[in-house]
């Protein structure tokens, strides 16, 4: 990090500066004219993360919450990356006085957690004892509760390593520590206390996620922002699905939903589906994936380097970030990206007169291309394509196969009646344009006869655009967020000035519309969650 960079860093950690100051003031005097009588034993616990857009709607709904059940609030803090800011309570000074400004206050800080070389020892234990394989860690549970893949994947990205090669790491078994204690001491404040919801960031991790799973154990409502492009765009909070203790929409119930709609709505729905899937093969995402870059004239003429061999079969394997969130779904085949990759190509190897292609995931780019270059020098036949996400370029491969664990290729490449086979959960289990496999003997089985499991594959239109619409559009679109969160005033388009404080005095300025707004909003998603 450049010194200026690091400067600036310390600046936002440490100064409260005028519009900081501002708006802690004008928060002590709104939220205390307007705190009702609260139960000390009742809680609403907020996540304590450092990203301003979140913290402002959560200032707003972690009070709607605690009007509601009468509780107070109370913010929870499990570091993800254990650097100097992040581990000493003088760098959460001023995120504290934020927090505190709209009632939140301190009940779980894991810097402040007091532990012994006993307790150490007796999770050491548990670890030698319990994880002799990385299956062993991914379907760890402690206490009825499932956690061993939260760990895993915190691993993956503290690390940004694309997997883990060996349990004699000293660093998972500290996580693996880390994270019992830190299940120690949140099982204490379910005891204590009557948590009536919980608001985070992430399900993911086991710094956010150990907190949202003893809710889901309690059948205690989990609310989480919603947002695209970095949590910037098309905010507002949706209720975590509880079927699969994470934080999406209900994907295994996208085609029951869409179905309960009346005939009006269904024709008006499949054109705005269609209008989405039809503009991506354009090369524009728009609001619908506004992280993704659109196309430009020089990707749409795109000209790889390497030889077309027209009698060869090609097979396109559509890479993921080798270290982000790994295990999103329910269910998993392989242990990681790397581990799935490896193997896919192992199983295709099998296979006669054909290329292998690899398709980059196209955010974080350079990271994730070191590992694909790595394998690429364990299996020199493979092609690494470019990481420009165009789709008519690979639908001209006329691909035998694409395979993705999840990725969006699901929808979109069937579209061009291309089969596309995913290696466990994914979004796209309630319809059947696309293979799902159950297993490493059917994903295998699936690989090496597609031609028999092509037949089986429904390539019908109608279903890809009824997914578009719920995917992209239904649940963005509940509660009217559309009318009543506008997103300016939550954030930026420019990153960086989302997290300053120009974002939280623009807050204010404009709160009196913002706060009866969404009241109305919150009103709605809670008559929701009550159902």
């Amino acid at each position: 990090m450049k010194i200026i960079d690091y400067l600036k860093v310390l600046y936002h950690y440490c100064i409260i500066d005028k519009n900081t100051s501002k708006f802690i003031d004008f928060n002590k005097d709104f939220w205390s004219k307007n705190n009702n009588k609260v139960n000390q034993n009742r809680i609403i616990l907020v996540d304590f993360f450092d990203w301003y857009p979140w913290i402002l709607i959560w200032s707003l709904f972690a009070n709607f919450l605690s009007k509601k059940y009468k509780a107070r609030i109370g913010y929870f803090y499990f570091p993800l990356y254990e650097s100097p800011l992040a581990k000493h309570n003088f760098f959460l000074r001023v995120r504290k006085k934020i927090y505190n400004s709209f009632n939140a206050y301190e009940i779980l800080n894991e810097i402040n957690f007091k532990t012994n070389k006993r307790k150490i020892q007796f999770y050491k234990k548990i670890f030698k004892k319990k994880i002799r394989s990385k299956s062993d860690l991914l379907n760890f549970s402690y206490k009825g509760i499932e956690f061993g893949d939260l760990i895993y994947d915190s691993y993956l990205r503290v690390t940004l390593k694309p997997t883990l090669i060996n349990l004699n790491d000293k660093l998972i078994e500290d996580l693996f520590i880390r994270a019992l204690i830190n299940f120690n001491e949140i099982e204490k404040i379910f005891k204590k206390y009557d948590v009536k919801s919980v608001i985070s960031s992430h399900t993911c991790y086991f710094q956010y996620g150990l907190v949202a799973r003893c809710a889901f154990k309690k059948k205690i409502p989990v609310y989480c922002s919603r947002g695209t492009s970095q949590g910037r765009k098309r905010l507002g909070m949706q209720l975590a699905d509880k079927k699969t203790l994470r934080y999406f929409d209900p994907y295994h119930n996208y085609k029951k939903i869409f179905n309960s709609l009346n005939i009006k709505e269904k024709r008006k729905n499949i054109k705005i589906g269609k209008q989405i899937i039809q503009n991506r093969f354009s090369g524009s995402y728009g609001k619908y994936l506004p992280h993704m870059k659109n196309w430009n004239e020089q990707d749409k003429n795109l000209v790889e380097n390497f030889k077309l061999e027209k009698n060869k079969k090609k097979y396109v394997i559509y890479s993921h970030c080798f270290w982000d969130y790994v295990h999103k779904f329910r269910h998993s085949i392989f242990y990681d990206f790397q581990h799935w990759i490896e193997e896919t190509i192992k199983i295709l190897q099998k296979k006669k007169n054909i290329q292998i292609f690899i398709k980059p995931h196209p955010n974080d780019y350079q990271n994730n291309i070191k590992t694909l270059k790595l394998i690429k020098n364990k299996y020199p036949e493979i092609i690494i394509l470019s990481n420009v996400h165009n789709l008519n370029y690979i639908t001209k491969l006329k691909p035998e196969l694409v395979i993705s664990v999840y990725g969006t290729v699901g929808h979109e490449l069937p579209l061009k009646k291309i089969p596309v086979l995913n290696a466990g959960d994914n979004h796209h289990v309630s319809f059947n344009f696309c293979l799902t496999a159950k297993n490493y003997k059917d994903y295998k089985n699936k690989i090496l006869n597609i031609d028999y499991y092509k037949k089986q594959i429904n390539f019908n239109k109608e279903d890809i655009y009824k997914f578009c619409y719920m995917h992209y559009h239904y649940f963005y679109t509940l509660y009217d967020r559309e009318n009543l969160i506008n997103d300016d005033m939550f954030s930026f388009d420019d990153i960086s000035k989302s997290n300053s404080s120009r974002n939280l005095i623009k807050f204010v300025k404009n709160f009196d519309q913002i706060y009866k707004n969404f009241n109305k909003y919150s009103e709605k998603l809670f008559k929701d969650t009550k159902k």
